[in-house]
């Protein structure tokens, strides 16, 4: 807008200086002449006030769906002239979906005294997002031009974990997992042997601590018991190309917080998870965050679910209960299905067109397909496909 004014003042100023010189009127020919000048400094003004800046980003390396996350930006001048306000916008990667921005009011940057600014996103969407330029806009002293350049304030990486999205999950789905679907978990553990000892964990009950290991230690040690310390999981998520529908928040988006809560309420259970993509590290603080690490950079690259499943089948150990989520039919899935132990896998399905409406044909929710899955031995749980909260 401003640039689109200061050009009409520019012809008007040309226009004027041609009439004074068919008029033959100095005076005139002068004011315009001066108009001129005056718009040509103002441009050269914007433009120099956005050039010759440093930028340095500070931001979280890490942050949970749905969370707000503060970003600093730290901007100085590294030239000896006073500048006019300046609005700096981040360059926030297109795909990280945010629900609002807070940018900052407009700073006069001083030269080598850095000001410190900062704003708020809410990112909705996980995975790992890199970011470099910040744009600045400027204007001259009058605001008759603006000038706008792209400065490079540092590679910024900022993995954004999902947030475990509770559903109604029955418990005896547990069984197999260091759950006895026969009794309380209570009275489970009052009646098993202790086999060893092992660090206390988040849910381990306070009078199963094992008070001279915890001692010898000085670390909080707990009674491992058979059920629980023999028990292993395998919580697979359909990642095959053509899978991940949806937009904003996708049916990839949707089961991978259902899988984080799944495996929040498995870890008290099980000595051992197996994920789609292996964890690459472990925390005794909080043992669910490899595993929300792990699910923030799951992509739709990968295997079909059959492929995945018969590969975890070949496990020396075993894969222990098999957890299965999918929104889109596999068709050979049905058939690897049958590889496995009996009342072993659990399939939790999605409706496909809640996420895209053209791809109702191939749900996994069909009923045709759902009775295959029967046929073939998993329980079925159909999930809701709402977006985050």
């Amino acid at each position: 807008m401003r640039n689109t004014a200061s050009l009409t003042l520019i012809f008007a100023s040309f226009f004027l200086a041609v009439v004074a010189v068919f008029v033959n009127s100095p005076a005139l020919f002068y004011m315009a002449t001066a108009m001129i000048g005056t718009i040509v400094a103002a441009k050269l003004q914007a433009r120099f006030a956005v050039r010759s800046l440093k930028f340095t980003r500070t931001a979280p390396a890490m942050s949970v769906i749905g969370e707000p996350v503060t970003v600093s930006l730290a901007v100085e001048s590294e030239s000896r002239f006073t500048r006019p306000l300046l609005l700096i916008e981040d360059q926030l990667p297109n795909r990280m979906v945010k629900d609002w921005v807070r940018f900052p009011v407009p700073v006069a940057p001083s030269y080598q005294q850095p000001v410190q600014v900062q704003y708020q996103i809410r990112p909705l969407r996980r995975g790992l997002f890199k970011w470099s330029d910040v744009s600045v806009q400027g204007t001259d002293a009058l605001g008759l031009s603006s000038a706008e350049l792209l400065h490079p304030a540092g590679q910024t990486e900022m993995k954004i974990l999902p947030a475990p999205i509770p559903f109604e999950l029955n418990l005896t789905l547990l069984h197999g997992a260091g759950y006895d679907d026969t009794t309380t978990q209570r009275n489970s553990a009052n009646s098993l042997d202790a086999r060893g000892v092992r660090e206390f964990a988040l849910g381990d009950q306070v009078r199963h601590i094992h008070w001279p290991s915890t001692a010898r230690t000085s670390r909080l040690m707990v009674r491992d018991f058979e059920s629980q310390a023999g028990s292993r999981a395998t919580v697979l998520i359909q990642r095959a190309p053509g899978t991940d529908l949806g937009e904003q928040h996708s049916s990839l988006d949707q089961m991978c917080g259902h899988a984080a809560f799944l495996i929040e309420q498995l870890l008290p259970r099980c000595s051992h998870i197996q994920l789609s993509i292996p964890t690459d590290f472990v925390s005794p603080n909080n043992p669910l965050l490899p595993f929300l690490d792990a699910l923030a950079e799951l992509r739709a690259d990968g295997p079909s679910l059959a492929a995945e499943l018969n590969h975890a089948l070949t496990d020396p150990d075993g894969p222990g209960r098999i957890y299965l989520f999918l929104s889109v039919q596999d068709p050979d899935l049905p058939s690897a299905l049958r590889q496995t132990e009996a009342h072993s896998v659990q399939a939790f399905v999605y409706r496909a067109e809640a996420f895209a409406p053209a791809a109702r044909a191939t749900s996994a929710a069909d009923p045709s397909y759902i009775q295959r899955l029967r046929e073939s031995g998993a329980a079925i749980q159909i999930l809701d496909s709402g977006g985050v909260r």
